[in-house]
């Protein structure tokens, strides 16, 4: 006894001291690790709104630097620069402020947005009444704008503009290859800064302050900064801290001081790219107290835990081993088949109680066992009164009771062998596997489903539902299995024959719309980068003027032909659907190569030919586009969208012919369509004017971009026929350089070639002062005009001016030609707009392939020369020509050099130039120049020029004339 209370005792100092120890050890840890997780809380607060500030500013560079990047506004800014910008003019400059309008509209925080030129001057702005006045950015930003620097300025607060709301400026230079043309500039207010402060959320006494270069408080969520403007004034401790940071050595750090008697800890960090900074504060006496707290109660826990132990040992030694003993010695006699075993333990307590209710349950079984018996015999004969064939399954044994309704069901006994094995042949082969998958998951779940084919014993097979329920023992070990058969043959086969007919088309029996797009999609769900598969889209041409001219009872026949055709031609594992009026897709799974996919088009192709329209001279035929997955997409709505582009193109290129998706497709068709249900196609997304315009301005060939701007309007606006006419370069004659014509619509380009204006009167006198030509009915035209129009099929018909400088150069029109058309007010002025924006860019492209032309010209008279001629950048003396003579002299010479380190070898130009006697007084020198390098006398005759748009530029011409001057240093002939 002396001995085990030793050992307790020695168990309990062991048990305490290392105890307290411990605690001790992490309570001081805890502390640490709590201050420092402090700091990194405020460091990563500070950090990361400062760098969500420099995304913002960097967002909006880049934003900048797009719209600066607009040829459109370019071309505006040179002829600003060239003094050819004039402040009252708005049809250009409205444009330009329109464009700045719209982005300060879609953009928050923005208040201004200007584009001013190299003078200072602002030529455009979202604020019109600003325009002309010079900008007010410092002087010190200006500079560095110049310089060809982006620059976003401190805090300003101009008295005229906002009442003087705070504010801050964005510029960024805007550079013509190379040179500063001028700048486009952002006013931001200070919305976006507030809301950051005021929605960062620190702990509770966590504050955040965010001051410019200059320390003016740009925004806080602290009471004492709020009233106070700049940050370098603070008299406080903060501010002493604040004015010894240098931020071009210490970008970031901690800032610790004490406020009215609070101890308090900070961490500023930099917003790159700025001088601004943001300051996180946070009370130090937020996380000291409780932390305090904290080593307190976990001391005070340890010691009440060590207190407990003792007593619950003490406890337990004397009041849980006996009786646990007694209990499981009755427990192992239990095991033993002694039904009579009982606990002897008698004491009124828990185990006492233990004891009883042990005794009691063994009590328990014996009756239970008794109560199994007549429930079995229950179960027998429910099973025999249930709907269904119920089977029972003894997974440990292997043995099976065999319900004599199934052989009565099925003609057959239940064999378990075939069963086990997946099913054999009383299972529908189809659904083997899934029987076999079923088995698999019967000894996972408690309960589980599967509806399969049985086979009976006359070799047909009926729709079941089979249920099963597993029973487990304790340790999760499947013991039994309980099932039910339950024949839904008639109701199976009922659900399907309505599943069929909503996945079909009426009319044509294939798959719909929505059934066809589910199907691709799940194949292409489970389809491998080793997978390939065709898409094919499929359209009846002409299909409006066979329902027009046969009648739409004929046009459904057509269509049931051609849904025929097209499923008889694929396999009966690929998926085929009706998508719209006269549109078919298929998906052909699993394509060996791709001579199999066009061994199909092609068999398409024949379907449409073997249709007749009733007569002799029409015959159907059909236009088919194919992309590939996983080449042409991976997803159903990129392989429709690459397949419609192709099939689009077999429509431009005459139709009755199948395209096979590729880059060069896309090139012939860039506009994305969708199907209406109608047939028809119309954008996806955005208005017919932005997009027409989006198309021009990236177009690199706007030959390809006006046939493609014409369909989108002839078809949004259906209308007959779409058209551009432009003048001769004489302007006698007018040619019909562009049309599109609606289905059913006869072409008349190749007719329209030099039309003289002479034979229709005085033509431009039609269009009224908004260079509108609009008429409802041409036979009220002037008669020479009508005999012109009728033969064309033309009912009614509008048409918007070309002007060159106010100078008529042709007109874009639209014609009607199936009825007398009242043209609305919204029609004809988006119609007349857009041929506004076509004929500004018909003009445009025009006059710059005039300008190539010249300029080619100009080069190879300047190559034909027998002389060294090139051209030079006068302010920087770089060659920006070099003719085929001067190659020949100098082949080692090339554009971009410095002419004097090319021709004379020098590192500075020469003393002796005629370029530097070039300006606005005199514009032709010539000056005799000795060359050294190739010991020849040139007589050189600089003048000035501009050359490919660009000024200050000089030419110079140089003659040999050595035969006549000596070279310097040498005697003369005779001395």
């Amino acid at each position: 006894m002396k001995f085990r209370r030793m050992v307790l005792i020695t168990l309990i100092l062991f048990a305490i001291v290392p105890s307290l120890l411990v605690a001790g050890l992490c309570a001081l840890n805890f502390s640490q690790r709590s201050m420092d997780l402090v700091e990194q809380n405020i460091e990563t607060t500070a950090e990361v709104q400062a760098h969500n500030i420099e995304n913002f500013l960097t967002q909006r560079q880049i934003n900048i630097e797009v719209t600066g990047r607009l040829r459109m506004l370019q071309e505006y800014l040179m002829d600003s620069n060239r003094g050819e910008w004039n402040s009252e003019d708005d049809t250009y400059q409205a444009l330009v402020n329109d464009v700045l309008t719209t982005r300060v509209e879609i953009q928050p925080y923005l208040m201004r947005f200007s584009l001013v030129n190299r003078n200072n001057v602002i030529i455009a702005c979202n604020e019109k009444d600003r325009v002309g006045m010079e900008s007010l950015i410092p002087a010190e930003s200006l500079a560095a704008i110049q310089r060809g620097e982006p620059v976003v300025t401190d805090l300003l607060s101009t008295p005229d503009y906002k009442d003087g709301m705070p504010h801050f400026v964005i510029c960024r230079p805007v550079l013509i290859d190379g040179e500063f043309e001028g700048y486009l500039l952002y006013v931001m207010n200070m919305l976006f800064f507030e809301d950051m402060v005021t929605s960062t959320d620190f702990f509770e006494t966590g504050r955040l302050t965010i001051v410019d270069g200059g320390g003016d408080v740009m925004a806080t969520s602290s009471a004492y900064y709020e009233e106070m403007d700049n940050i370098f004034e603070d008299e406080g401790p903060l501010g002493d801290e604040i004015r010894a940071i240098d931020l071009n050595t210490e970008s970031q750090g901690m800032v610790e001081y004490s406020l009215d008697g609070e101890a308090r800890m900070g961490y500023y960090a930099r917003v790159p790219g700025t001088s601004w900074m943001v300051i996180g504060v946070v009370d130090r006496a937020e996380f000291v107290t409780p932390i305090g707290r904290t080593i307190w109660t976990v001391v005070g826990l340890v010691a009440l835990v060590v207190l407990l132990s003792v007593i619950v040992y003490r406890l337990v030694a004397r009041y849980f081993s006996r009786p646990l003993s007694l209990l499981l010695e009755a427990i192992r006699r239990l095991q033993g088949g002694d039904m009579d075993s009982r606990v002897a333990y008698d004491k009124n307590d828990e185990f006492g109680e233990i004891g009883r209710a042990f005794n009691e349950l063994i009590d328990k079984i014996k009756a239970d066992r008794r109560e199994l018996l007549i429930k079995e015999e229950r179960y027998r004969v429910i099973v025999e009164q249930s709907e269904g064939i119920i089977f029972e399954y003894n997974i440990e044994e292997g043995t099976f009771f065999r319900e004599p309704g199934f052989e009565k069901k099925f003609g057959y006994k239940l064999d378990l062998s075939q069963l086990a094995d997946g099913g054999g042949s009383m299972i529908h082969p189809d659904d083997c596997e899934a029987f076999r998958a079923f088995l698999k998951e019967v000894k996972k779940k408690e309960g589980h489903g599967i509806t399969l084919r049985i086979r009976k014993a006359d070799g047909s097979y009926i729709w079941c539902d089979v249920w099963v329920t597993t029973i487990f023992d304790d340790g999760g070990k499947p013991v039994k299995a309980v099932g039910r058969i339950l024949d839904i043959d008639e109701r199976k086969r009922v659900t399907d024959e309505l599943v069929a007919r909503a996945q079909r088309d009426s009319m044509t029996d294939l798959y719909n719309k929505a059934t066809a797009e589910t199907f691709i999609k799940d194949v292409l769900d489970h389809s491998g980068e080793r997978d390939v598969h065709a898409l094919f889209a499929i359209d009846v041409d002409n299909f409006k003027f066979v329902n027009d001219t046969y009648g739409h009872l004929y046009g459904d026949a057509v269509l049931k032909e051609v849904g025929g055709g097209i499923g008889s031609i694929f396999r009966g594992t690929d998926v085929v659907g009706r998508i719209g009026g006269d549109e078919f897709v298929v998906f052909m799974k699993n394509v060996k190569s791709e001579a199999m996919v066009e061994e199909k088009a092609k068999a398409l192709a024949q379907i449409f030919h073997r249709i007749s329209a009733g007569t002799s001279d029409f015959s159907v035929t059909g236009s088919v586009g194919v992309s590939v997955y996983p080449r042409d997409g991976r997803d159903f709505k990129a392989l429709f969208k690459a397949a419609d582009r192709a099939l689009y193109a077999a429509k431009n290129h005459g139709k009755d012919r199948y395209e096979i998706f590729s880059e060069a497709t896309a090139d012939h068709y860039v506009i994305q369509m969708e199907a209406r249900p109608d047939g028809e196609r119309s954008m996806t997304d955005g208005s017919v004017t932005e997009y027409i315009f989006q198309v021009l301005y990236e177009s690199k060939d706007i030959d390809k971009a006006v046939p493609i701007i014409l369909d989108i309007v002839g078809r949004t606006f259906n209308v007959s026929r779409a058209y551009v006419f432009e003048n001769s370069d004489d302007d006698s004659c007018c040619n019909n350089t562009f049309e599109w014509c609606n289905e059913g619509i006869q072409p008349q380009k190749d007719q329209l070639q030099m039309v003289p204006y002479s034979e229709l009167d005085d033509y431009p006198a039609n269009f009224n002062e908004d260079n509108i030509f609009y008429c409802s009915d041409v036979k009220e035209l002037p008669p020479k005009v009508y005999h012109i129009l009728a033969p064309q099929g033309i009912h009614s018909m509008l048409q918007c001016a070309i002007l060159d400088d106010g100078r008529f150069k042709g007109y874009v029109g639209f014609d009607e030609c199936s009825e007398n058309r009242l043209w609305t007010k919204d029609e004809v002025e988006t119609l007349s707009f857009i041929a506004k924006i076509l004929s500004t860019f018909l003009i445009k492209t025009r006059i710059s392939r005039r300008l190539e032309r010249s300029y080619a010209m100009t080069r190879s008279v300047l190559d034909t020369q027998d002389m060294w001629t090139y051209v030079v950048d006068r302010a920087t003396y770089e060659l920006h020509f070099i003719n085929r003579k001067t190659h020949e002299l100098t082949p080692e010479a090339k554009l971009g050099e410095r002419c004097y380190e090319a021709f004379f070898g020098r590192k500075e130009p020469c003393e002796r130039c005629p370029i530097r006697a070039l300006g606005a007084k005199r514009e032709r020198c010539t000056l005799e120049i000795y060359n050294p390098v190739f010991k020849v006398w040139t007589r050189a005759t600089g003048s000035l020029l501009s050359w490919q748009g660009k000024e200050n530029m000089a030419l110079l011409c140089c003659t040999d004339i050595s035969e006549y001057r000596q070279e310097p240093g040498k005697p003369s002939p005779g001395a």
